[in-house]
């Protein structure tokens, strides 16, 4: 009996011992492997961020003389004055402008009506202006403007019922007292908060329906911003809708009122309403920061004849999200002008159509008048002044087609 368990015993050692040596092994190769892929705490870890280009518009006008001319057999099509500017807006994350008509079904249409009861201007589109310029690129709409109650408190309604069906973000206008009074587009894993203001009104709004209309107060601007921020806004755009028709000059009440926006928190503004550009600058808030204002963005299509109200730019603001938060990394602009294009060798012209001063974004169209296009970018250079980089060159000429440090085409 001894005889058998000896060999039992030697064989039960030899499969344990078999046993711990594999174990054993096993775990000195995870040690190994945790050890070969630790980071050496010696090298400083590389940063990781996010980007946003956001691409910023002026005034979206719908006259008279553009209704005329969108006119198809019953309905209406604008799709064209956007035909070349949708190559640029394509550039972009994200695209805004100022809706500056209402879109009533229930209210006369400009084309019907130029005159309101009180002698203003009467701002009315056909709903399929929209369709345009959802066709064109852009993604938002500022609404606060004097044109905003042109057709009503329930002309609101029906605009703003309008702009969400063709999937619009909006703010500037309202359908309730209870709607937020922003909106958070978050733009690749950016949070940015979007304000829209007016100083002016063309006509007046009864107390009960103040809610309708987001006049300009920094009261509701401090609030506004609280709430964008508590909503999870990671850096604030804000429009205004401000100043002196029709002059380049910034006029004293812009300047404070820009002042108390960039103390209150906004990071970025856009100006509008003048119906012309005005100048870029820098701003220094209460707490340090440079907080960027361009004090107009003109029209951006209008069927208004001067020059001053058809040249234009888009406005190209570059973001970077870090560890340390959201900042303003580049801000350029691509500048344009509202021309009614003869095409040769096509049936009809393109009435109203914005033209991007860099051949890049021509399509290739021979242009009628190269000279026309170049003088209209040397009065947006002249206005936006030699801070603020163009985009994209200027056509017709080769010296200026690549202008030195003006940035990405």
């Amino acid at each position: 009996m001894k005889h058998r368990i000896l060999p039992l015993l030697l064989a039960v050692i030899c499969v344990g011992s078999f046993i711990y040596a594999c174990v054993d092994h096993a775990a000195d190769a995870d040690i190994t492997d945790v050890i070969s892929n630790a980071v050496d705490p010696s090298v400083p870890a590389a940063e990781t961020h996010q980007t946003a280009k956001i691409m910023l518009a002026g005034d979206l006008m719908c006259l008279p003389g553009q209704q005329t001319a969108a006119r198809v057999g019953n309905g209406y099509d604008f799709k064209s004055s956007f035909i070349y500017v949708k190559n640029i807006f394509a550039k972009s994350d994200f695209a805004i402008a100022n809706l500056e008509t209402a879109l009533s079904e229930s209210h006369p249409l400009s084309s019907q009506k130029k005159l309101q009861a009180n002698g203003e201007p009467n701002c009315n589109g056909p709903v399929a202006y929209l369709e345009a310029i959802k066709y064109a690129g852009i993604n938002a709409l500022a609404m606060a403007n004097n044109h905003t109650l042109d057709a009503g408190v329930k002309g609101i309604k029906e605009t703003i019922g309008h702009v969400e069906d063709y999937g619009f973000m909006h703010t500037g206008s309202f359908a309730s007292p209870d709607s937020d009074r922003y909106f958070i587009a978050e733009i690749n894993g950016i949070k940015i908060g979007f304000l829209s203001y007016s100083t002016i009104s063309n006509q007046a709004v009864r107390k009960e329906y103040e809610y309708a209309f987001k006049r300009y107060s920094l009261n509701s601007l401090v609030a506004d911003i609280a709430k964008a921020k508590e909503a999870g806004a990671e850096y604030i755009i804000a429009y205004n809708h401000w100043g002196t028709e029709n002059t380049h000059n910034v006029n004293p009440a812009q300047q404070k009122i820009a002042q108390e926006m960039a103390d209150a928190g906004v990071d970025f503004i856009a100006g509008s309403h003048p119906h012309c550009l005005q100048r870029a600058v820098y701003i220094t808030a209460g707490d340090g920061r440079k907080v960027f204002c361009i004090y107009s963005l003109g029209n951006f299509v209008s069927s208004m004849a001067r020059d001053i109200n058809n040249d234009t730019i888009i406005l190209e603001a570059d973001l970077k999200k870090t560890a340390s938060g959201v900042s303003l990394e580049a801000v350029g602009y691509y500048p344009a002008h509202v021309f009614t294009l003869k095409r040769y060798n096509v049936d009809g012209d393109y009435p109203y159509v914005i033209f991007p001063a860099s051949s890049a974004y021509q399509g290739g169209d021979a242009w009628h008048n190269p000279i026309a296009i170049f003088e209209a970018a040397q009065r947006i250079k002249a206005v936006m002044g030699e801070a603020l980089p163009l985009y994209g060159g200027i056509s017709g000429f080769p010296k200026y087609d690549s202008l030195p440090g003006t940035g990405p085409p």
